[in-house]
Order: C-alpha cells, then sequence, then structure tokens
C-alpha cells in the first residue's frame, strides 16, 4: 500500500470516527484504530522510500571506503531526495583522481614503492618489479612487510623512520637482496606522505638502480690496478735496461783502454824490433868489414 493511500484510509476512518463521536463514546476505538493505521502505513512509505535505499547506499559506501571503486548500487539517482546521485559523482570524481595518481606512479621512470605507516606496501610499480627479479602480479605483494620483499628480513626500515619522524631523506646508500640472489646496491630517496590535514598516511620510496654504474666501477678500477701493475713491471724493466746499458757502456770503455794499450804496447814492440834490427845491421857491416881486413891480412 502506498503512503498516500494508507493516509486516505486512515483519514476517513478518522472522520467516521469523529462523526460518531457524537452519538456514541463507543467510536473512541474507531478513531484511535485509524490513527494506528495511519502510522503504520506511514511507518511502511517512510522505510519502503528511505530505510531500504539507505541500507542498500551504506553497504555501497562500505565497497567504496574498502577500496572498491569499481562498486555500484542499484538506485536511481533521485533516491533518497538525489542523495544517490550526489553519491555516484562523488564515486566519479574518487575514481579519477585515484586513476590520476595510480598513472602517474605507473608513469615513472624509476623504481617506486609506496608503504602504510607500518611500513607495508601498498604500491610497486614495473620498475620495481624488474629491479628486484619478481615475476609475480604486484598486487601479490601488497600488505606483505617492505623489508621482507628488498631485504629478505623483518628489520625496521629507513622509510619508518622517516613516516614517525615526518622527514625525508635522500640519495642514501642500500643494498637490497633480490629474488634471483643478486645484491642490488640502489640510491634510495626516501619522503612521508601527508594527508590534507598534515597526518602522515604513509611513505614514498624512489630507487635509483646502482648496478650498472657500480660494475663499470669495478672494471674501471681492475683496468687501473692492471695498468698499474703493468706500469710497475715497464718500470722494473727499464731499470734493468738502464743497468744492463751502464754495464755495457763500463765494458766498451775497458775494452777501449784495453785496446789503446794494446796498441801502445805493441807499438813499443815495433820500435824495439827496428831497433834491433838496426843494431843486427851494424853488427853485420862490423862483422863484414872484419873480414875484409883480416883477408887483407
Amino acid at each position: 500500500m502506498k503512503l498516500g493511500g494508507a493516509y486516505a484510509l486512515g483519514c476517513t476512518a478518522v472522520a467516521a470516527a469523529g462523526a460518531a463521536l457524537t452519538t456514541d463514546y463507543s467510536a473512541l476505538g474507531a478513531v484511535l484504530g485509524g490513527f494506528l493505521l495511519l502510522t503504520a502505513g506511514a511507518a511502511f512509505a517512510a522505510r519502503k522510500l528511505y530505510a531500504v535505499p539507505a541500507a542498500e547506499l551504506k553497504e555501497w559506501a562500505v565497497k567504496i571506503s574498502e577500496g572498491d571503486l569499481d562498486a555500484r548500487h542499484g538506485l536511481k539517482p533521485e533516491a533518497l531526495d538525489g542523495l544517490a546521485g550526489t553519491m555516484d559523482a562523488v564515486q566519479e570524481k574518487l575514481r579519477g583522481t585515484t586513476g590520476y595518481l595510480h598513472a602517474v606512479l605507473n608513469g615513472l621512470p624509476l623504481p617506486c614503492a609506496t608503504v602504510d605507516p607500518d611500513q607495508h606496501i601498498t604500491f610497486l610499480n614495473h620498475e620495481c618489479l624488474q629491479m628486484m627479479a619478481l615475476d609475480r602480479d604486484p598486487k601479490e605483494y601488497y600488505g606483505r612487510n617492505l623489508s621482507q620483499v628488498f631485504y629478505k628480513d623483518d628489520r625496521e626500515a629507513l622509510i619508518k623512520w622517516c613516516m614517525d619522524n615526518n622527514r625525508k631523506r635522500h640519495n642514501i646508500d642500500a643494498v637490497f637482496k633480490a629474488d634471483d640472489g643478486r645484491d642490488v646496491p640502489v640510491l634510495a630517496n626516501l619522503s612521508p606522505l601527508d594527508d590534507l590535514d598534515g597526518q602522515v598516511v604513509g611513505g614514498m620510496c624512489l630507487y635509483l638502480d646502482m648496478t650498472e654504474l657500480k660494475e663499470r666501477e669495478a672494471q674501471i678500477t681492475h683496468q687501473n690496478e692492471c695498468l698499474g701493475k703493468a706500469a710497475f713491471e715497464a718500470h722494473e724493466i727499464s731499470d734493468r735496461l738502464a743497468a744492463a746499458a751502464q754495464q755495457l757502456s763500463r765494458a766498451v770503455a775497458s775494452a777501449r783502454e784495453g785496446a789503446a794499450e794494446q796498441q801502445a804496447r805493441t807499438s813499443e814492440t815495433a820500435t824495439a824490433m827496428e831497433e834491433m834490427n838496426a843494431t843486427v845491421g851494424e853488427v853485420a857491416q862490423h862483422a863484414h868489414a872484419a873480414a875484409e881486413f883480416a883477408t887483407r891480412l
């Protein structure tokens, strides 16, 4: 029965009872019955118009508050004096804002993660999954402790300190443990997230993967060590060559001195032989003269 029909029926009953009241007090019961019927009809209509839709809208609002932004109710926009339509507009606005924020986070070119105040993961982007060699759907990691995923232990992460003290930290060296067993060196930039009232509601972690840079740094260091070792060995070889050159120079000088001395001795021997030949010549001449003299005698 609709509210108008119940109300009309109640009013008819009250009027009839009122007319009868002038001749018979027993009509008082009919008056009270009319009022009760009117009240019941109004209550039934009010429940149908307000209580049932309000309960449905409440159930829908609970789903929205739990993060199901795709939830729908079955009410017409004009239900509850237009409240249903207003709530639909709020839902679309919330969906747009949330979608925009997710697009920003997913569009970041750096590994990114967000956490709640207890350092439980609420978001991971694709770059973060790649860095940590995580091969499952990111939503499977939501709600897990950040340290269990990134450090493989239960330590209190630095982002927890940042949230507790509402302070940022930039370019912090850290080493994560990837799912494939690799050590992942990073520079971490950490920031608490505040709501419109300035209350900390979570934290954001941006990471710069330093793996490639560290590998190149190690290669350069190794090359420098090899160059240093080669330079040291070349210096030793140079010293040995210099020492050998000096020794050869001394040997050449000694040979020159020996040759000069030998040349002098050879010259002296030649002079002595010339003198001896001259003496022999003189002796021969004297012997010839003596022989001639003896012959004359």
